[in-house]
């Protein structure tokens, strides 16, 4: 990850199934009801001047248990979260850290209306998630721009992480079918500041952060984050994670109307990949057996990964009613592995499972640049914020995947011997192949206040979107090409019944090309012969909400309906050797959250997600009515502090999600249960600048899985047990 700026709420701003239907409309209408009734009744008084924002703090603090952020990053959401048109959570760097979080993975794992994915059908192993009950793996952004190919992401550099709910190509070009991931790096402050952290726990964890600030004058100002992780994975037999990276960043101009930002992000991982267990097709869940049953081979099994990237960001307000910024990146990804898959095969002996090999070596390059003009302006009565602006990338991916012999390694399936001796060889294939993308788009936005009460936005972007193959020769791949052009909008209106809530509507479209994911075959988005003909398909989204920041705007409640319906979704047809575009899926159901303070001690962050997902056509026999693969129906997550003393807080975490299933188009009966998961946490502080905190991760040790294989031989990924962190952090 690098880094590009602040968010803006920490920065100087610059400029179906009929019964179920009805079942949720009846809840989504007392939500409405009931929301706005109980907001009145303790509403704040009206400031003087409804068109002055609050003054926004610099320094990057925020109070213990302040986990309500007013506002996003990106420019083409110029307004309050509260008045924008469409749902998106926040989870401030605070929350990340009081929860024990350290990657990605982690933050997302208990996020309602989110689900993780795995690497199937020789997709890449890394950060795979699934949003509204379709794939958003590729739709994973840093500072706004697009962070392409699929890898694993850490939280040592990140300041707030941003999920962008339902179709949004209006905002982020190609995919965004379910919504999009914007992680906000760290970037430097007007203000000294040297923090850190230190973190043992179990399962031999050692962990080490810090996070440098310094001031150069009035002009300058420099920051320095640095991270050192190793630890092993509680109930997991031999597994570990090893990570190292720092991320420096320069801003020049701090003070002044013209910033320029030089960032760097390094991120190196040395991993023991682990598939987890194996499954019972007749149970059609995992096998039961020993928890920590690893089925890799440690003499042959490793992942090594790394990201270099590099930004520049260049701001300019030319006027308190004109802003200017461009933001240029390179970077490289690479994603290196042999791991073991627990799988069966023909003829299997009972008691027995294969560990079958499966690889990667692939390396993604990106060149981009986003560049966006903000203006306020006035034409009558109405008040508006256009920004406007263009997005450019060239993006590869090359994959030379390993030649394993033998392939598959025979293990006892109630007591695998991960360290036994393995005497085969690991060489690169001849085998190879390499994507090549360029996209080109160019977007308007325009916020528009109509009255104090009413106010009303509209986006349209224009997609160019460009993808090639190469291979070796004979390889069914090489010199295939898809040339799309598509135009996706959003459109919203806001009624403020009273200026501390809101009631919205909005429409919005995504596109999905063929060749959009560069780790996927024809079946998983990415280019292939069956597919390199077609359109892209077509998403469209109706939702309805209400945001209102009650408890003297200390609280943030919302709730949301929406449907998502993929009107020509792609789908093999009979025969297996084509794609058509004669499909359609659906997605709907309700969204309801919580953010902020309860009272000044009383802290609280959760939401609560119901999914009903549907395949509505296919020409695929026996899938229609089958719901979509990989959706929970049910996910919840409410985490909450209390601060005992004015130096003692305790707090933790419920979370639940049902059940998920496996499948490619539609989810078929192999599936992982659902679960519940508590956490807890305790901190002290020792002085005004030294704080202590305990962790217990999953206090139960509850067995639960983190994701489903889908393919004929399915298997299940484990999810970590009980493990308890401290750690001892400092700032000054």
């Amino acid at each position: 990850m690098s880094q590009s700026k602040a968010p803006v709420s920490l920065r100087p701003m610059v400029a179906g199934r009929g019964g179920a239907v009805a079942g949720f409309v009846s809840t989504l209408g007392l939500a409405l009801t009931a929301a706005p009734l109980a907001a009145m009744a303790q509403a704040p008084t009206p400031p003087a001047n409804p068109e002055q924002l609050p003054p926004v703090t610099v320094s990057g603090d925020r109070q213990q248990g302040d986990y309500k952020v007013d506002r996003a990053s990106s420019p083409k959401m110029p307004e309050p979260l509260r008045d924008t048109p469409k749902s998106v959570v926040v989870i401030p760097k605070e929350l990340i850290k009081e929860q024990g979080a350290t990657t990605l993975r982690d933050v997302l794992r208990t996020t309602p209306g989110i689900s993780l994915s795995t690497a199937e059908g020789g997709l890449a192993l890394g950060d795979r998630i699934t949003i509204r009950g379709f794939d958003a793996r590729g739709d994973i952004f840093i500072d706004g721009m697009r962070d392409p190919g699929v890898t694993s992401r850490e939280a040592f550099n990140v300041e707030q992480v941003e999920i962008v709910k339902g179709p949004g190509s209006a905002y982020t070009g190609r995919g965004a079918t379910g919504g999009s991931v914007n992680i906000v790096t760290k970037a430097p402050l007007a203000r000294n500041l040297h923090a850190g952290d230190v973190t043992f726990g179990t399962d031999a964890t050692k962990r080490v952060t810090v996070d440098v600030n310094q001031v150069m004058g009035d002009f300058a100002a420099i920051r320095l984050n640095g991270m050192w992780h190793d630890a092993d994975v509680a109930e997991r037999d031999k597994v570990f994670q090893k990570r190292w990276g720092f991320a420096p960043s320069l801003t020049l101009g701090i003070h002044s109307p013209t910033r320029l930002t030089l960032s760097y992000y390094h991120l190196s991982t040395d991993d023991l990949p682990d598939y987890g267990h194996p499954f019972d097709l007749t149970r059609q869940q995992p096998l039961r057996v020993r928890r920590d049953n690893f089925y890799g081979l440690t003499q042959r099994d490793f992942r090594r990964t790394s990201a270099d990237i590099g930004t520049a960001l260049l701001e300019h307000q030319f006027s308190d009613t004109i802003s200017f910024r461009s933001q240029f990146r390179v970077g490289t990804t690479t994603n290196k592995y042999v791991t073991s898959a627990p799988e069966f095969g023909a003829g299997q002996p009972p008691g027995t499972v294969n560990a079958n090999a499966k690889t990667r070596n692939s390396r993604n390059t990106a060149y981009a640049n986003q560049t966006d003009l903000t203006v306020k302006f006035d034409t009558g009565s109405l008040r508006h914020t256009l920004v406007t602006g263009i997005d450019i990338a060239h993006e590869t991916a090359e994959n030379h995947p390993y030649l394993v012999t033998p392939t598959a390694v025979r293990q006892d399936l109630f007591n695998p011997t991960p360290s036994q001796f393995w005497l085969g060889t690991i060489a690169p294939q001849a085998t190879f192949t390499r994507f090549i993308s360029d996209s080109k788009a160019i977007y308007v936005f325009d916020n528009v206040r109509i009255s104090e009460q009413w106010e009303a936005m509209a986006g349209l972007r224009l997609d160019n979107y460009r993808t090639k193959s190469k291979a070796n020769p004979g390889n069914a791949v090489n010199g295939l090409k898809n040339n799309s052009t598509f135009l996706n909008w959003h459109v919203g209106a806001v009624y403020k019944p009273r200026p501390n809530g809101s009631i919205y509507v909005a429409v919005s479209s995504s596109s999905n090309p063929s060749g959009e994911q560069f780790d996927g075959g024809a079946a998983d988005g990415g280019l292939a012969a069956a597919n390199a003909n077609l359109k892209p398909e077509r998403n469209l989204s109706y939702e309805i909400g209400t945001k209102w920041d009650v408890l003297g705007e200390r609280l943030s409640l919302t709730a949301a309906l929406f449907r998502i319906d993929k009107t020509n979704a792609r789908v093999t047809a009979p025969g297996g050797t084509t794609q058509v575009l004669d499909g359609k899926q659906r997605a709907q159901g309700i969204e309801l959250g919580v953010t902020g303070k309860i009272t000044d001690k009383w802290s609280a962050f959760g939401g609560f997600t119901w999914l009903d997902t549907e395949v509505v056509k296919s020409p695929v026999p026996g899938t229609k009515g089958d719901r979509l693969p990989n959706a929970a129906d049910v996910t919840f997550s409410l985490w909450s502090t209390y601060q005992i003393t004015d130096r003692f807080t305790v707090g933790g975490l419920v979370y639940y999600t049902s059940a998920r299933y496996g499948g490619t188009f539609a989810a078929g009966p192999a599936h992982v249960p659902g679960y519940w998961r508590f956490d807890a946490m305790a901190s002290y502080k020792i002085t005004e600048n030294v704080d202590v905190r305990l962790n217990v991760l999953n206090i139960t040790n509850k067995l639960y899985y983190d994701a489903i294989y889908r393919s004929t031989t399915p298997f299940a990924f484990v999810g970590p047990g009980r493990s308890a962190l401290l750690t001892t952090a400092f700032k000054f």
